[in-house]
Parts: C-alpha cells; structure tokens; sequence
C-alpha cells in the first residue's frame, strides 16, 4: 500500500481483500486511517432507487438455510452488488499506469482468489439442503458412487489417516448441526441418514480403506485433499521448495477427479483456465504456504450454462447421469427474441459453486470443499437487485474465463446481459457502471496467457475439456 502514500486507498484495499482480513490481524493494528476526504462512488451510483437496491441486498450469503428456498446460487453475487458498483476508484488518478489501462491486468478485470474467513466455522463450511434438494441431489451422487466409482473416487493409499480426519469432522458437523436428520451408532459402528427420500444405514467399518467415500455419501459436497509436496527446483511462479498435489478426492459434481488425481494446482489450471497462471498462480501457492490450522477459507465461483444438472456437462459422468429436465445448447432454438423474453436466456442457469479450504489438525493435508447451485436463470427477473448484480459481475469478469464458461462470443454475451438489464431498468436508470471506465466486453479482447482465450476471439479455437475420458 505504501505506492499510494498520502493518497486515499481504502476502496482499492476493499477490492482485492475481503474485510474479514482485517480481523485476522488486529493484534498488528498501529493506527487508523481516517476516513476519505471525497466520495468515491460515481455519478452512476447516485441513483435514489440503485441506492435502495443497496441497501436492501444482504451483506453475507449466510447461514445457508436463508436461501435456500430463494435464491441458493446468484446470492454470492447479490451480496457483492455495493462491490461490483464501486468501479470509480479504480479509475482515480492515484492508481498506476496498468490499473487504469483498458487492460485485462486492470484491476476492474484480473482474476481474483475472492478468498475470506468463514466467520461461522461450525454452521456454514457444510451446508444439508432442505430434504427435497438434499434427497434428491444425494439419490444421484450415491447411484454414481455404487455404480461408477472408479468415475468419482481417487485416493493415494498414503493419504488415509487423512480421509479418517475429514470423516470424523463431518460426522462432528452433523450431529451438532443437523441431529434430526442424522444418527450415528458409536458402539455398532453405524451412520444413518434420516431424510425421506434418501433414507440409508452405512456401516463405518466397511469405509475402513475409504472414509472420505462414506463422508462423500453423507453430503452433498465433492471432497478433496491437497498435499504439500517437496520438489528439487522452483522458478518465479511457484517461489519455494515445495508444491500441492491432489492426493484423494470424491468428486461427482465439480470436476473430474481422475484427471486432478496427484496433479499440481498449477498443473490442474494451467493452461485449461484463462488468467491462471497470469494472476493467481503466485497467490494461490503462497495461500497453501502459509495456511494456518483452525480457520476456514471460503470463496464462489459461477457459470452460466444450458444444462440443469448438477453433475458438470464436460465430467465424464455426464453421459452416465441422467437427470431430469431438457439439455440443449445456446444456438439449438428458434426464438431470437431479446429482452426480458429472450427464451433462449430465461432457459439457462446460474451455477454456482460454494468451495472451503481448511488446513486439517492432525495430518499435513489440507482439505477443499465444493458445494453445488443450480438456479435458474429466470428467478433474476423477480429480483432488480440480483439482475444487477449478475450483470457487473459478467461485466467485471476476466474476458478470457467468459470464453471459459463459452459466452465469449459478443452474440451470446447480448442477449443474456439485455436480458438482465431490462430487469434493472424498471427501477434504475442505466448504465449501472460508466462504459467510459468498464467497457464492454465485446468491447475488450482477450490475453494471450498461455491458454486458449486470445485465439478463441476470432472463434478459432474452442476451450479444451481437461477430462480423463481418453483414460478409462
């Protein structure tokens, strides 16, 4: 912080780390800024109504049952609605030359960890969902595991001790959180699930070899474990002797765990995701350094995408699963309607996808968690405050990851941001953000950063699905 000495840099701070930061620290507390001498929010923002929208968006997407029969997935992104529109600042005149360039390095558009402290550690790092969800989601994943477990389960025979740690903080969480829908026999060694609907006896002892597939069976979650490993030599982007490599997962949703099985994280991103290596590679590596036991890490990440199934279109899953509901593509209709009646539009979905990060008590491993939404993206329209936020965030998002999640092209990125926008509209004057500081991102080109995304402008190049297909 020191380059912008004598200058005021608190919504520059507030846009690359979490406040919950602060809290971490308050034994190094010195002094305290005072606060800015000039307002930061822009013309734009003055809006009476976008004022109202605001104030009446909630401030943290916790606990989980407050929304889980709302708004499940789009609310990470509806509680950063006040961040997404503090654009202004990172435009001031006291930021160098590259923040303020038109850029994907500026800071309105590099990748970001998003990386907090979840304050509630004992409620919020799981989450069960209301019966119906939580049968329902659970029926699919526990078929998979019976029926394909080679597709959803990898562990390293080294990595057990581990899994028995993870297996013992979920059955803990359970019986603190959730006693009624969850019984567990110490003396006979038995877990039951108690939900209509997925109503099931799991016997501790037969999971003595794979305890993090029983705690798989209990939740919701995709599970893994990260291990620090030593290596002889290390460069620039992974500045240590060491490095952190998958070493079991049980994985149904997010991704595939047979390609990520005793992978790098670098390897794991690089070069399948846009920005990786450019922006978050040294940032992610010194977070797995220096990750302390006894707090909980939190973050979100989202898509947009045609398909309404939990299990991710690209996992080699997908073509077992078969769920419930239509599956076609962004082109496969004839309505070319826009708006608020772009069919095409109100028929995807916001994915989102809830990940903690734990470094565990009693074994060097950390663990990784990944919970799944799905929400459609119809329900924005009910809500002018999420249609809002949900258009910053795809206009703040790195342009090569919406070529990622393929809505790079300027046709798609239309349509679905129109359709949002006529939603804000009815309350709010627009433009939500200057287009003078945050163009448009048909307007903006891709990076070339290794990866797929600067040929994929031109449409010549199509995103590479990181899978173990071609394996099994």
């Amino acid at each position: 912080m020191l380059k912008y000495a004598g200058k005021d840099a608190t919504a520059i701070f507030n846009e690359i780390h979490d406040y919950s930061l602060l809290q971490n620290i308050k034994k190094y507390l010195v002094g305290r800024i005072s606060s800015a001498s000039h307002s930061v929010t822009s013309k734009f923002h003055k809006a009476p109504a976008l004022e109202k929208l605001v104030q009446n968006s909630p401030k943290h997407p916790f606990p989980h049952n407050t929304y889980e029969n709302t708004y499940p997935a789009t609310r990470f992104q509806w509680c950063r609605l006040k961040r997404h529109l503090n654009v202004e600042a990172a435009n001031d005149e006291c930021l160098p030359v590259l923040q303020k360039s038109k850029s994907e390095d500026n800071i309105l558009r590099r990748m970001k960890t998003n990386l907090a402290v979840l304050h509630d550690c004992n409620r919020d790092w799981l989450h069960i969902s209301c019966p119906k969800t939580y049968a329902s989601v659970m029926s699919l994943k526990f078929r998979a595991i019976q029926e394909r477990r080679h597709l959803v389960y990898c562990a390293d025979p080294s990595s057990i001790q581990a899994q028995e740690e993870v297996l013992k903080k979920v059955l803990k969480f359970l019986l603190s959180q959730y006693s009624k829908r969850f019984q567990i026999d110490s003396t006979n060694s038995y877990v039951m699930t108690l939900t209509p609907g997925y109503k099931r006896k799991f016997c501790i002892r037969d999971y003595a070899q794979c305890p993090l597939l029983l705690a798989s069976c209990l939740i919701e979650e995709d599970l893994y474990l990260v291990e620090k490993i030593a290596i002889e030599s290390s460069d620039y982007d992974q500045p240590s002797d060491c490095e952190f490599r998958v070493i079991a997962g049980s994985s149904c949703f997010s991704f595939d765990i047979n390609a990520k099985f005793r992978s790098s994280l670098k390897e794991i991103h690089h070069p399948h995701v846009p920005g990786f290596e450019r922006h978050l590679q040294r940032h992610v590596h010194r977070f797995f350094s220096f990750l302390s036991k006894g707090k909980i890490w939190w973050r979100d990440n989202w898509q947009i995408t045609p398909y309404p199934c939990y299990v991710h279109p690209d996992l080699p899953l997908a073509s077992f699963v078969q769920e419930q509901g239509s599956k076609f593509t962004f082109e496969n209709t004839s309505n070319h309607t826009h708006g608020l009646h772009d069919n095409l539009v109100s028929r995807c979905f916001w994915r989102a996808e809830f990940q903690t990060i734990q470094k565990l008590k009693t074994h060097e491993s950390s663990l990784f968690t990944v919970h799944t939404y799905i929400e459609p993206m119809s329900s924005a329209v009910l809500n002018p405050a999420i249609a809002a936020s949900l258009s910053c965030a795809i206009r703040r998002k790195y342009k090569g990851m919406l070529h990622y999640m393929h809505i790079g092209q300027a046709s798609r990125l239309r349509r679905i941001l129109n359709f949002l926008d006529e939603t804000v509209k009815c309350q709010v004057e627009m433009p939500l953000i200057d287009p003078n500081i945050l163009p448009e991102p048909w307007n903006r080109k891709s990076l070339e950063d290794g990866t797929f995304a600067s040929k994929a402008e031109d449409g010549n190049c199509k995103r590479q699905k990181h899978t173990s297909i071609s394996k099994l």
